[in-house]
């Protein structure tokens, strides 16, 4: 009967880990789901670097190392899509940890530690979020359990195991370095290894130093590739932006400041003994809630008291293995006393006062989930441990129980598996919902646009030959990644006070536009709250800069993006000084092309000014005439597309109003001109026009003094 009961017992456990690895890819999928800012997280970053490996621009960018960002860059495109199956990417690299956590775990302690561990980890909420977004944690975790795995078994061999000591060195080096091409942090692993490692056998160096040597030899091949890349383009093998300055800032936006980047050297220099003291101590206590959300399942009391209902009745049954009578039971228990818990008690230390110092600049969850399986395993460990303790006493005084403790058991990882299934079936349900089209739907805004900066401003990238530069940020609210390889973005400086330096700044930097969101008047107050004020996502223009032009709001006043034209780099081509009604201006107009071919787009540009506040809604007719004054073709929209009608026009601010215009294929061959006027939106009456000197067009219409050219191909 204990024999089916056994087999039953194990067909569960096979059960609940297939529901558990279910429940996970469906939680995983709803956070896909929710995760429609690809620019959150770090994510653009890693989207454009894998961007960068696929053309061969880049192996880093001095921050991000490459193996996560090489990963997605067989399939790395400027779309939607790229985000989208990066993401599942990510997700799969996730049930592979689970899968291999089980598979190492089992192996050192067990089929019930590694069943509860992974579903322990399973229902972590750090863990779900950072595999469900475009984040290196995904593919760190699982390299740093078998680079951490491996490392424990070779310092737990014994002084006559040497043979099998160096090929485990040398596997654990070798995996260390592809942790080290992951993230920085995985030189962690190597800083807690070869000194405790060095302790361990300081006894026995002589036979050790192979084992040691065949270690770093595993470690430098793999990480080698980016230690001379870095040295080429950084001047230094280890250089990471991180390390060598954003590790000692004071705040996190020291790196938007426009002085001189700190180094350790730097802060040594500055800062006392006491300060770095405090720092430290302060960190340490700011790190502990963060280190407990990135550890604590994020559960449900069903699961957990399942859980520990398992563990319970797996310690009861396996007290007939701890006193060598039975065969059924858990059959590798932890060992708490063995020379690697030195080296995993360093690693956690090392990795808890490196992440307290960065605390006062940034702290994340995301930063301790490699430790996460390792805690979570020593917990359920350590809890089999104690409930085997309590099994040994009461099955040697009732031998009946080991088949009670068998069915309860049974039943106790059916109901958990119940359990699981019943808790996550509203996100199994909603599994079929199609990541790629909402990723799409949920970027709409942001795609128009853009759309619209490529139409408006595609001629000047011709005229130019090169990128259109962008002052924007910082900020997370675009998918930056799609735009820039016609889009340089440039990003507000933090320690700036005055509006003059930020002139300064654009002018030095020869930016032709700025695009403001509330992300970024959030962050730049100072500056930004005397024209703009932002409520939530949206943000409303209460004046327009000097030099600037306001040219396109999305979706309107307020506006979730606005886009303005930096006069001073782009200024007015043709002035003009034109009066429409009492108190609407004409400042000039700008006009790409002078040739345009049949069925070609003339684009061109007004820019208009209210000298006082304007009581209704008008909008812009223009036409195109040939050399006999033939309507070619003509239009009628409001000012800025109607995203800003005139009657939200500010006194004094400046509108770039941009226009296009199609050649008829019919359209005669020679000169042609534009006609413009402002008319009420309502009943289609053209406002008077005056010309500089006062004097009134009989016609209401005025000409652009520019002829263009209408030619064959």
């Amino acid at each position: 009967m204990h024999s089916h009961l056994h087999t039953w017992r194990r067909v569960a456990n096979v059960v609940l880990l297939c529901v558990v690895l279910v429940c996970y890819v469906a939680d995983g999928l709803e956070a896909i789901r929710a995760n429609s800012n690809s620019s959150d997280y770090d994510q653009r970053s890693y989207l454009g670097l894998a961007i960068d490996i696929q053309d061969g621009d880049a192996l880093t960018d001095g921050n991000r190392h490459p193996l996560y960002p090489a990963f997605l860059a067989p399939f790395a495109a400027r779309k939607w899509s790229f985000f989208t199956w990066a993401k599942l990417l990510s997700l799969g690299l996730g049930l592979l940890t689970l899968l291999l956590f089980y598979w190492l775990i089992r192996r050192r302690t067990g089929t019930e530690v590694a069943l509860v561990t992974v579903l322990l980890l399973s229902r972590n909420a750090a863990f779900i979020h950072a595999t469900s977004h475009v984040v290196c944690e995904a593919l760190l975790v699982p390299l740093f359990a078998i680079a951490w795995y491996l490392a424990d078994l070779s310092l737990d061999c014994s002084p006559g195991q040497s043979k099998r000591r160096t090929h485990l060195m040398a596997a654990a080096g070798a995996t260390t370095g592809f942790v080290y091409l992951t993230k920085g942090t995985g030189q962690l692993l190597a800083m807690a290894f070869v000194p405790i490692a060095l302790w361990i056998y300081r006894r026995h160096l002589r036979e050790a130093w192979r084992s040691l040597l065949a270690y770093g030899l595993g470690y430098g091949l793999v990480a080698a590739p980016l230690w001379l890349y870095s040295w080429k383009e950084y001047g230094s093998p280890f250089y990471n932006y991180n390390t060598t300055h954003t590790f000692w800032f004071e705040a996190w936006e020291d790196k938007y400041a426009t002085s001189a980047l700190p180094t350790w050297q730097s802060y040594l220099r500055t800062h006392s003994l006491g300060e770095i003291v405090a720092r430290q101590w302060q960190g340490m206590g700011t790190v502990l809630p963060i280190w407990c959300d990135a550890v604590v399942p994020d559960t449900t009391a069903l699961v957990l008291l399942g859980a520990a209902g398992l563990l319970l009745v797996t310690g009861i049954l396996a007290a007939r293995d701890v006193q060598g009578k039975g065969e059924h039971a858990v059959d590798r228990p932890l060992r708490f006393w063995r020379p690697s818990l030195l080296y995993d008690a360093v690693l956690i230390g090392l990795h808890y006062l490196l992440f307290a110092w960065y605390a006062q600049v940034y702290v994340a969850a995301r930063f301790f989930l490699p430790l996460t399986p390792i805690l979570l395993w020593y917990a359920a460990a350590g809890f089999l441990a104690g409930t085997q303790w309590l099994g040994a006493h009461i099955a040697l005084k009732r031998r009946a129980v080991e088949g009670a403790t068998l069915g309860i058991s049974l039943i106790s990882t059916l109901a958990l598996g119940i359990g699981l299934t019943t808790h996550s079936l509203p996100t199994i349900r909603t599994a079929n919902i199609d990541p790629f089209a909402l990723d799409k739907e949920h970027n709409v805004a942001s795609d128009e646009m853009f759309t619209w900066i490529k139409r408006n401003l595609a001629m000047e990238w011709m005229h130019r030959n090169t990128s259109v530069d962008l002052l924007w940020g910082p900020s997370t609210t675009l998918g930056s990644w799609r735009y820039e390889a016609r889009n340089d973005f440039y990003e507000i400086p933090s320690d700036y006070t005055s509006w003059e330096q930020l002139t300064a700044f654009v002018a030095e930097e020869e930016l032709d536009y700025a695009l403001i969101d509330a992300d970024t008047v959030e962050r730049r107050t100072a500056l930004l709250s005397p024209f703009s004020e932002a409520d939530g996502e949206l943000v409303d223009i209460v004046q327009v800069p000097a030099g600037w032009a306001l040219t396109y709001a999305e979706p309107g006043l307020p506006c979730r993006w606005c886009l303005f034209q930096i006069l001073d780099r782009e200024p007015i081509e043709q002035p003009a000084s034109l009066t429409f009604g009492a108190n609407i201006r004409l400042l000039g107009y700008d006009v790409i092309e002078s040739v345009v071919d049949r069925e070609g787009r003339l684009h061109f540009t007004l820019y208009w000014q209210a000298s006082a506040p304007v009581a209704q809604d008008y909008a812009v007719h223009t036409r195109v005439l040939d050399a006999n004054a033939v309507v070619l073709d003509e239009s009628q929209a409001a000012p800025l597309q109607g995203q800003v009608p005139t009657s939200r026009w500010l006194p004094g601010a400046i509108y770039s109003d941009r226009h296009e215009v199609t050649v008829p294929a019919d359209a005669p061959y020679g000169a042609a001109q534009i006609e413009v006027s402002l008319v009420a939106a309502d009943t289609g009456e053209p406002l008077p026009i005056a010309d500089g000197t006062g004097q009134p067009l009989v016609d209401r219409r005025w000409t652009l003094p520019m002829t263009i050219t209408i030619g064959p191909p």
